[in-house]
């Protein structure tokens, strides 16, 4: 008979086998609850760009391949998968890790976070998530770009100073900085970046803004203006060489009230800055009583445009420009600009015409020397009617003497107005009712369109 004792025994020794057993059929590795919700789908690459191959990676720890099945998500628009490969990866206590490549590729840039990808573990369901990415433009299709902000933006008042700076994007290398000065305001650079030589592509891509200047606008008149022209040339991330201008972007200016206090005196503004148009046409009084040519007539003042009429038409236009220097040049107008010559644009014309018509008959004649040397003349004879007649078709004009102003209206100031020296001839760039912006000099400005003689 067995007593209780042994019976106990036995039992124990069952356990201890079984547990022994139970053991020996679980893996000496295993995943934690910890290590599996750490689990998550890395980008492998460093930056990701559009219309790209994308590398995503999942390394689970303790678990053999044999052991791992996943499902890819439903995907959002702009985003497709491409492939994935698994792979094992044993340490030396011959603990395994299961490791999936995805790859994938965007159709935009942004900021991506795909939905998580059901993976089976060891017959166990999870749901693991995808690290957020940032999404770039492609830098081999993108080309540069040029931006501003505005401080103030929107709608100021006259004689507001509005500062701009200047942005560029996507430029490997700038090679060319340039901006035009706009009409009925003053435009001051106050800074610009200095441009290396060094070309970006060699340092990687950066897909940021970079500040490259700033100027201080400021607007002289109320209407509605736009930003003037500025432009850069810069190579972009392809090799490419661009010239990139500045998007329109108008500013609405409104009349703003005249400040208080007394007048300041004459080529100063209210700011306390030299007037910018500068004393370009006054003459003091010492000058005028110290100069020794006669007052022009109106009837000195229409022959001097009647001279540069026939100038542009004469057919020998050599001979009117020596008579019309001796005229200029007793009334202290001296280094004139003479008038471009209609006859001249006649002759090349001509030339053309007689060039083509000789190179279409050496053509059909078969003399192809004789049809080149005409098709050389044909082309230089173009060039130079094209040259002229760029030149006639300005419009010029002789000044009776009028004033010049920085905007197309009466100057509030009494010193807001230069005067313009009679008989000076100058280049109509635009009109506005009774205002035209004139050329001369090297200066420009407004004018009333009754100070003017206008040279047919």
């Amino acid at each position: 008979m067995f007593s209780t004792i042994d019976v106990f025994r036995s039992w124990k020794k069952f356990f201890t086998a079984v547990s022994f057993l139970s053991a020996l059929s679980v893996p000496a590795f295993a995943l934690s609850k910890g290590e599996a919700a750490s689990l998550s789908v890395r980008c492998e690459d460093g930056m990701v760009f559009t219309q790209t191959e994308v590398s995503f990676v999942l390394e689970i720890p303790h678990t053999p391949l044999s052991d791992f099945s996943f499902e890819i998500p439903e995907l959002p628009p702009g985003v497709r998968y491409l492939s994935s490969s698994k792979s094992a990866a044993t340490d030396l206590n011959g603990d395994s890790t299961a490791i999936l490549h995805l790859w994938f590729s965007f159709s935009d840039s942004g900021d991506f976070r795909l939905p998580p990808i059901t993976a089976e573990i060891g017959g166990r369901m999870f749901s693991i998530p995808f690290e957020a990415v940032r999404v770039y433009e492609n830098p081999e299709l993108v080309s540069p770009t040029l931006s501003v902000t505005l401080s103030p933006g929107g709608e100021v008042s006259t004689g507001d100073e509005v500062s701009i700076d200047v942005f560029c994007q996507y430029c490997a290398q700038i090679l060319d900085f340039s901006f035009t000065l706009p009409k009925n305001a003053i435009l001051t650079e106050t800074w610009r970046a200095e441009f290396s030589a060094e070309d970006r592509r060699a340092t990687g891509f950066d897909p940021e803004k970079t500040k490259i200047a700033s100027f201080v606008y400021q607007p002289l008149s109320e209407g509605e203006f736009h930003l003037p022209d500025i432009s850069i040339d810069a190579i972009s991330y392809n090799g490419d060489r661009k010239r990139v201008s500045l998007a329109d972007l108008p500013i609405l200016v409104t009349v703003s009230p005249p400040p208080p206090g007394p007048r300041q005196d004459a080529g100063v503004e209210d700011d306390g800055e030299m007037d910018v148009f500068g004393d370009a046409f006054r003459q003091s009084e010492s000058e005028t009583s110290k100069s020794d040519y006669p007052e022009w007539s109106e009837s000195d003042l229409e022959k001097l445009r009647a001279m540069r009429s026939r100038e542009r038409h004469d057919v020998l236009f050599f001979r009117e420009p020596l008579e019309r220097r001796l005229l200029e040049e007793s009334h202290g107008l001296k280094d004139t600009e003479d008038e471009p010559s209609a006859f001249v644009l006649v002759v090349f014309l001509c030339m053309v015409a007689f060039s083509f018509a000789m190179s279409v008959a050496m053509v059909l004649l078969r003399k192809a020397k004789s049809a080149f040397s005409f098709v050389v003349v044909l082309a230089v004879s173009v060039v130079l009617s094209v040259r002229q007649n760029s030149f006639v078709s300005q419009r010029h004009a002789v000044s009776l003497g009028g004033g010049l102003s920085k905007v197309p209206e009466p100057p509030s100031a009494p010193h807001g107005e230069r005067s313009l020296p009679k008989g000076l001839r100058v280049r109509i760039v635009e009109d506005m009712g009774d205002w035209v912006y004139i050329e001369c000099s090297e200066n420009s400005g407004w004018t009333k369109s009754g100070s003017l003689l206008l040279i047919d």
